[in-house]
């Protein structure tokens, strides 16, 4: 018997084995999944003089495609009206929405009657950034090619000033902000509701607040008994020894009282705590109730204000609360940490730890640090708040209560542990508290560790008749934990906001996110309908060594979700090594996120409303050598997985008081995309340390610096009106050949780079022309093979060129309050308005090097990537190789569809990466395909139909194969980089009118 009972048990061993083993296989698999089946190069069909067609923007829009309204086609994509899938691809605007005007987290904190705890008094009013930069902001998005935006909301700036009392000024800047947005048009928006580890006083960002007043809290005693950490905390910024702030520090507030008792009361007050009511109602009630109020201004404000933003699609709905918590839902034991709880960073005291701190009691509390096998202990520190409490006084609430206008239930014992009063805990009866702060330490930690006492440890994955925790189907559960969580007091919530929104307008989508990295509720077919056909699912994901080691890491990494899910016997076995290993790894889980939506949610679409890497890696090395390598490398494999599991996502982030000193301006962040200190930037050429270099060279000879940079100055003015002749020679060719006006080009100066003009697809332009129309007029191929075919040409010039500077240029300063406002407005527009990029600003080599763009744009390399914008056909895999510039995309395509002939996939090309996009670097297995050098994208017929007369039957690629085909689109830059056709315009080697010139305006 006994060998026949584990035979099951050897079967499942192997195939768990045998399914291990080919997973990790996988990983390190280098090849492509790109077919190359019937794959041809369109060199061959056409002449190498031929320019691609040119596809006219029909709307004479600045948009690759303006928004419709969109629906879904029940297979798990969002569709337009013709049919076509559409892909939503953005950022999360703005990272600083989360803090009130002139209140960054560094600043405040400390002494409890600084200005930062004057709640009430805040104002957001200029978030996400003023009037007049507005629409520089979003014309720069939507230039990277991407089309939505994740606007940020936060339940303080709406309701700040106390329950019920509305920001109407923040509300009307808010609308003022959209109408900008909508008139730079092509930008898709979802609105949502911001909070980290539920507010700004808890040390993040979210609720007002009143809403910790409400629940008995004192954030000014927040700091002493580490109910929260804030970055703020004079202990982290003192000039003589200041603490060290643990990198992610602020997440751990999710485990301290402040947070953990605010998400408790938020999704279960009603159940763990019935005896807390403020004006007869719930603390759960109270709360939730001012909650969907405050959604429900904005939400109508915009409905009833910005009414052609909803019916021309632009607004495509709602989302639910950013990242909420479970809080206490759950805990195994009060009295240790979880084991599931694997974000532990600095101190980490138990949940038991954090209600006596609470209290004002000291506690030993253990410190960890995170390493590659998980949290590790590395020391033991004593907090002790000496008698202060985390909670108000009897004195303090009387005051508050007054104030709001609020009447607390009977049995609300104000002034103590709310999990005291449940007999959670409880403390000698005659400890005296006023004695307590005058002893030393020692006794203090002494007569806490003897008079407090752990009642229930297990209080809340407990089943009891007065919590009322029953399911849906009125069924009792077994425990109490994070799944039923999710799917009951979780769900709830939902409904609640999903029944919110749609009450103002039933037809727009509901984005629902629940718990980071959490398995989603299992509500596929509940007969409440909850999930219907527009619904989205929006998960969250972060690497977890990158955020906490702040560094790309290419020997090794984890399976945070494989670990997460249980997939491995031991967690060791979740690692990988390698970078290839890391990047598959990371399309693996984002692939699994999208499965588990359609196994529990349904085929319903899956955007990644967050996802980025932190740029202050490695010590922020990348801001003294302008090289963001890892940064480069890190968010490559990020985009790299999203396009792999084909998933819609908005970025996180694009913050517009970014820099390089204080980042996002919020807990130590720094993960926006632009910066205002990377733009403009004196980049050498060389791999020299640009400041040592430009020190030395100083000290020994400052005539001879500023002869260098007073040739090179004459130099560039001459290149200047050597290609400013050329442009107008083109210009000229260009009336002949399309019947456009000549247009006389004027060298721009550095002040006009500074406030340019704008050309017809609203980007900053250095010229009043583009020379983009006129790339392919001519015969490239002698000189582009010299660059990038001729080895030895090659290898001469790089070997003679000299390393210089740039232009010497003065970044842009705030105005001082002396100077007018003329001044002031014309300065803001310098800081935010688009830089081009050129020839001009492009060194040898820039991009490879992961320069920022000469914009602000860091790892451009990897923000700017070719991707499909629409498609008629179901997207199988879409590639894109950063090292060697190779694009590829496989699509199933239905031949027989007649729309084919009108309605082309759509694909954004960026010119950072193809800027001589030709014939010869497009290779495909079937139609034809046109190319709108202004705007940035390809059109890809999937017919031998044309749309237009410009190409011949004889010149197409023609399928025998009718219904159901695989079609391959690969596109790989041959035709040369912007940088290298900038060295050979400074060597001399100035080709006639068009060749190589440069096609970004």
């Amino acid at each position: 018997m006994r060998s026949v009972a584990n035979i099951p048990l050897t079967i499942e061993s192997a195939k768990y084995a045998t399914t291990a083993i080919q997973d990790r296989v996988s990983l390190y698999s280098s090849s492509s999944n790109i077919s190359l089946s019937g794959v041809k190069p369109l060199k061959r069909f056409y002449p190498q003089t031929k320019p691609i067609s040119f596809t006219a923007n029909e709307n004479r829009t600045n948009s690759i495609l303006e928004c419709t309204p969109l629906e879904t086609d029940g297979k798990g994509n969002f569709v337009d009206k013709d049919g076509r899938k559409i892909t939503l691809k953005g950022m999360n605007l703005d990272g600083s929405m989360k803090l009130p005007i002139g209140v960054p987290s560094h600043v405040g904190g400390g002494e409890t009657d600084n200005i930062f705890f004057d709640g009430d008094n805040v104002t957001f009013v200029g978030r996400p950034f003023p009037l007049e930069e507005a629409q520089s902001h979003f014309q720069r998005i939507k230039s990277w090619g991407f089309n939505t935006i994740r606007y940020l909301l936060t339940w303080e700036a709406i309701e700040h000033e106390g329950p019920g009392k509305y920001d109407q000024d923040f509300i009307d800047y808010t609308i003022k902000i959209l109408s900008i947005l909508h008139e730079v048009g092509g930008l898709y928006v979802i609105l949502e509701f911001h909070q980290d580890v539920w507010s700004r006083y808890s040390g993040g960002s979210g609720a007002p607040m009143w809403t910790l007043l409400a629940a008995g809290l004192q954030p000014r005693r927040f700091a002493v008994t580490e109910a929260a950490i804030l970055f703020n905390e004079s202990r982290f910024h003192d000039d003589d020894d200041p603490e060290h702030y643990h990198k992610m520090l602020w997440t751990s507030n999710y485990k301290r009282l402040a947070a953990m008792t605010m998400f408790t009361l938020f999704y279960g007050g009603s159940n763990y705590f019935p005896d807390l009511t403020i004006n007869g109602v719930n603390i759960q009630d109270f709360l939730q109730d001012h909650f969907f109020k405050a959604t429900e201004v904005i939400w109508k404000a915009v409905n009833e204000k910005l009414p052609e933003m909803l019916m021309d699609g632009t607004i495509v709905g709602f989302e639910s609360m950013n990242e909420p918590n479970c809080g206490l839902f759950g805990h195994e034991n009060l009295g240790g940490i979880p084991g599931n709880q694997q974000l532990r960073v600095g101190t980490t005291p138990t949940a038991f730890e954090s209600m006596k701190l609470g209290m004002g009691f000291a506690c030993r509390v253990d410190e960890y640090k995170i390493a590659i096998t998980g949290p590790q202990k590395f020391a033991t520190r004593v907090v002790d708040p000496k008698g202060q409490r985390a909670w108000l006084s009897v004195e303090e609430a009387a005051e508050i209560d007054k104030k709001y206008n609020w009447k607390r239930g009977t049995n609300w014992k104000v002034g103590e542990c709310i999990y005291a009063q449940e007999g959670i805990w409880k403390w000698k009866d005659d400890f005296d508290f006023k004695k307590f702060p005058l002893l030393t330490e020692e006794e203090r930690l002494q007569l806490t560790e003897s008079s407090c006492e752990l009642l229930n440890g297990h209080y809340f994955n407990q089943v009891q008749d007065r919590h009322n925790l029953t399911t849906f189907h009125g069924q009792t559960p077994e425990k109490i934990d994070l799944d039923y969580f999710i799917n009951n007091n979780f769900v709830d919530f939902y409904l609640r906001f999903k029944k919110t929104i749609r009450d103002v307008n039933p037809d727009v989508f509901v984005f629902i996110q629940p718990p980071v990295l959490e398995i989603p509720p299992a509500i596929k077919d509940d007969k409440r309908n909850i999930i219907d056909s527009k619904t989205v699912y929006c998960p969250h994901y972060y690497d977890g060594m990158s955020l906490m080691f702040k560094c790309w890491n290419t020997k090794y990494n984890v399976d945070t979700l494989g670990i997460m899910r249980g997939k491995y016997i031991n967690p060791v076995l979740g690692i990988v090594f390698g970078e290839r290993a890391i990047k598959n790894c990371i399309k693996k889980q984002f692939k699994e996120i999208k499965e588990e939506c359609y196994k529990y949610l349904g085929t319903i679409p899956v955007l990644m409303s967050e996802t980025g890497m932190p740029f202050d890696m490695d010590d922020k090395k990348a801001y003294k050598s302008k090289k963001y390598y890892s940064q480069t490398a890190a968010l490559d494999s990020i985009c790299g997985a999203i396009e792999g599991a084909n998933l819609n996502v908005t970025y996180w982030c694009y913050t517009s008081i970014n820099c390089h000193k204080w980042g996002d301006n919020w807990n130590n962040e720094d993960f926006s995309f632009w910066s205002a200190d990377d733009r403009n930037l004196d980049i050498f050429d060389n791999d020299t340390d640009v400041d040592s270099e430009v020190s030395t060279l100083t000290s020994s000879s400052p005539s001879l610096v500023s002869s260098i940079y007073n040739a090179r100055s004459t130099i560039k003015s001459t290149l200047r009106q050597v290609r400013s002749r050329r442009i107008e020679a083109m210009s000229l060719v260009r009336s002949k050949l399309y019947g456009r006006e000549p247009v006389t080009a004027l060298p721009a100066t550095k002040k006009d780079s500074r406030l340019p003009k704008r050309n017809r697809n609203g980007y900053a332009s250095d010229m009043q022309v583009s020379e983009s129309d006129t790339d392919n007029m001519y015969n490239d191929d002698f000189l582009v093979s010299k660059v990038l075919n001729g080895k030895a040409e090659r290898e001469r010039l790089l070997s003679s060129e000299q390393s210089t500077t740039c232009e010497e240029s003065t970044p842009f300063e705030k105005s001082s309050s002396q100077e007018s406002d003329l001044e002031s407005l014309t300065q803001s527009l310098q800081s935010s308005c688009l830089i081009s990029t050129s020839t001009d600003n492009l060194q040898l080599k820039h991009a490879r090097k992961c320069y920022p763009s000469p914009d602000g744009v860091r790892a451009a390399g990897a923000v700017f990537r070719p991707s499909v914008i629409a498609t008629k056909g179901d997207i199988e895999v879409q590639e894109f190789d950063f090292n060697c510039l190779k694009y590829g995309l496989s699509l199933t395509i239905n031949s027989d569809d007649r729309d084919l002939v009108n309605i082309p996939t759509i694909i954004y090309v960026p010119k950072w990466h193809y800027p001589f996009l030709s014939y010869k670097d497009i290779f495909l297995t079937s139609g034809h395909v046109k190319y709108n050098d202004e705007l940035e994208y390809l059109e890809w017929y999937h017919t031998s139909e044309t749309a237009g007369d410009d190409v011949p039957p004889d010149e197409q690629f023609v399928r025998e194969e009718k219904g159901i085909t695989k079609e391959t689109l690969i596109i790989k830059n041959f035709s040369g980089k912007l940088d290298e056709a900038r060295l050979i315009e400074e060597r001399g080697l100035f080709p006639c009118a068009g060749e190589l010139s440069c096609p970004i305006q």
